[in-house]
Order: C-alpha cells, then sequence, then structure tokens
C-alpha cells in the first residue's frame, strides 16, 4: 500500500524484496533513494547479518517478491552470475552511501 514501510531501519533482516511492479523509496539521510520494477533491497543485511541500515517505503502500490535468508543463501552458493550481480549492486551502493556521508 502507498505510505507502508516494508523495511525499518535497525531491525533484523531476514529476508530480501524484489520490485515486480511499482516504486518504493529507501529512506537515507541525504534523501529518499527510488527503486522500481526490477530492483532489489534488502539483501545488505542478508549479507552482513547486520540490522538494516535504512527504511524502505512503498511510493505507491507495489507487488513484491520475497526471498527468505534461508533461500538467499542457497541461491548465492548455486548461482555464480547472480551472485556476482548481487555483490555488485551492493558495493556499488556502498560506494554511494560512502559519498554521500563524505558531502
Amino acid at each position: 500500500m502507498p505510505g507502508e514501510r516494508i523495511i525499518a531501519k535497525g531491525e533484523r533482516g531476514d529476508e530480501m524484496y524484489f520490485i515486480a511492479s511499482g516504486e518504493v523509496d529507501v529512506i537515507t539521510p541525504s534523501g529518499p533513494i527510488a527503486l522500481t520494477t526490477g530492483a532489489f533491497f534488502g539483501e545488505m543485511a542478508l549479507l552482513t547479518r547486520q540490522p538494516r541500515n535504512a527504511d524502505v517505503v512503498a511510493s505507491g502500490y507495489v507487488q513484491l517478491l520475497v526471498l527468505e535468508g534461508g533461500d538467499f543463501r542457497t541461491l548465492m552458493r548455486s548461482d555464480e552470475t547472480i551472485r556476482a550481480e548481487i555483490e555488485r549492486v551492493v558495493a556499488e551502493r556502498r560506494g554511494g552511501t560512502e559519498q554521500r556521508l563524505a558531502e
């Protein structure tokens, strides 16, 4: 639903999400970052086993696919292409976060 918080900063991350349709906003100190159909989020908490680092809020109506933590780890072990893409996006997001914090 529009305005619904999907992920709360600081909570434990047990799954990641893929946007099947719609848009979400990742709330960061420097402002929201929009993610749209085809994007994913929530993977950092699964990879690092750290609490969620941002709130994620539905911008409008959104349909999400959920990948549970155990299935995520199995997928990361079994599919090199998917693992490489997720790791690339995580590195890009971490770099962007560090750059925004420096500004």
